[in-house]
């Protein structure tokens, strides 16, 4: 008599990923991914095997169902659409040089990132590894010194390229935040798996002592 197992698929739609451990051991066991959704990962033996897009996928073939050579199965389901948003600010005041007056300045920033998984296979094994489960906090401290290094230096190429002085740093900060997006962006999908569709930079303080000499230096 033919058994009626129900397929595996994701029961945490607005999660970031959820892993579901698959004890079953049958040539008819699937897993459904829904195309628009979310990814779908098959794990077996801490390898990632196939990468799933959409529709309905076997798990085991019949010679594995047969040999019995798979110890550990699991299913990952990905979400496509959960974005996290996650603040960020400088701990400390960086040291960029003015392109206009040629003299050091400390600034500070701080702004928003919102990021997303763009690459599945990518994020799984850079992020996700052994985790259960991953919030918003453990994510930020994860990928944060990355994000501060790449504002950091995009926004000082920004900076030098339109030969802007710091004194206009506030005026330009949407501007410098588009520049800055796609280098970003770039860097967290080869690294981390993640896109960075928005990045605002909300706030930036220039060292008083630091913004005296660069308007004394102007009225020269």
């Amino acid at each position: 008599m033919k058994r009626n197992i129900p397929p595996i698929t994701c029961k945490s739609p607005g999660a970031l990923f959820e892993r579901i451990r698959i004890d079953e051991r049958d040539a008819s066991l699937c897993v459904i991914v829904n195309e628009f959704e979310e990814y779908g990962l098959i794990i077996k033996d801490g390898l990632v095997l196939d990468t799933l897009q959409g529709g309905k996928s076997f798990v085991f073939t019949k010679d594995e169902v047969k040999r019995g050579g798979v110890a550990l199965a699991e299913a990952v389901f990905i979400s496509k659409k959960a974005k996290i948003q996650l603040g960020w600010g400088t701990p400390a005041q960086s040291e960029f040089i003015d392109p206009a007056h040629h003299l050091s300045v400390r600034v500070g920033m701080n702004g928003t990132a919102g990021v997303q998984v763009a690459n599945p296979r990518k994020f799984y094994a850079e992020i996700v590894g052994r985790n259960v489960s991953y919030d918003k906090d453990a994510l930020r401290e994860r990928v944060l010194p990355r994000l501060l290094s790449c504002v950091k230096s995009a926004a000082a190429d920004y900076m030098a390229d339109s030969r802007l002085t710091y004194l206009h740093l506030e005026r330009s900060l949407d501007r410098i935040a588009e520049a800055v997006k796609p280098k970003l962006s770039r860097a967290f999908t080869e690294e981390y798996g993640l896109a960075v569709p928005e990045l605002t930079i909300d706030g930036a303080i220039i060292n008083a002592d630091d913004k005296k000499a660069l308007l004394a230096r102007a009225r020269q």
